[in-house]
C-alpha cells in the first residue's frame, strides 16, 4: 500500500549551510524525537550517521560529495542537530540516509519531525495507512 502524505509532510524549512573552505558546504540538519533519548539511544543515532558516511564515503558507489564524518550535537535529550561536509548539496545517497532514519524511527525512537518534515514520524505514517 502507498502511503499518503499531505503537502504540510513534505514543507521546505529554512537552510541552514554555511560555505568553508575549498568550497565545502557544512549542512546542518534538525532532529526532534518523539521522547528524551538514553544516552545509549544518542550513541547509536551518533554512529548510525557515522557509519552511513563510513558507507558513503568508502563504497564510493554515491559519489565523492562527503568529505568528512558528519558532527552530532544532542541540544536537548529529545533534539539533535547534525551537519554534513560535502562538496555538492545534491546526491543519490539521501535515499539510503532517508531509509535509515525511517527505520530508527520504526525501530528505536519515532523521529516526529526532521528539518520541519514529519515524513519520519510513526505517527502520522499509522495515521496515513487508515
Amino acid at each position: 500500500m502507498t502511503k499518503k502524505y499531505s503537502i504540510n509532510d513534505l514543507k521546505l524549512r529554512p537552510v541552514q549551510r554555511t560555505i568553508t573552505t575549498e568550497q565545502v558546504v557544512a549542512h546542518t540538519h534538525q532532529v526532534q524525537f518523539s521522547r528524551p533519548l538514553t544516552a545509549a539511544e544518542q550513541q547509536l543515532f551518533s554512529r548510525m550517521l557515522l557509519s552511513f558516511y563510513d558507507v558513503v564515503h568508502f563504497s564510493r558507489q554515491f559519489g565523492t560529495d562527503l568529505v568528512s564524518e558528519p558532527t552530532v550535537i544532542f541540544t536537548h535529550s529529545d533534539q539533535a542537530n547534525y551537519t554534513f561536509y560535502q562538496l555538492n548539496l545534491a546526491g543519490s545517497w539521501k535515499d539510503l540516509l532517508f531509509a535509515m532514519f525511517a527505520n530508527f524511527s520504526y525501530e528505536v525512537v519515532g523521529i516526529t519531525w526532521h528539518d520541519h518534515s514529519r515524513i519520519f514520524d510513526p505517527q502520522k505514517t499509522a495515521e496515513a495507512s487508515i
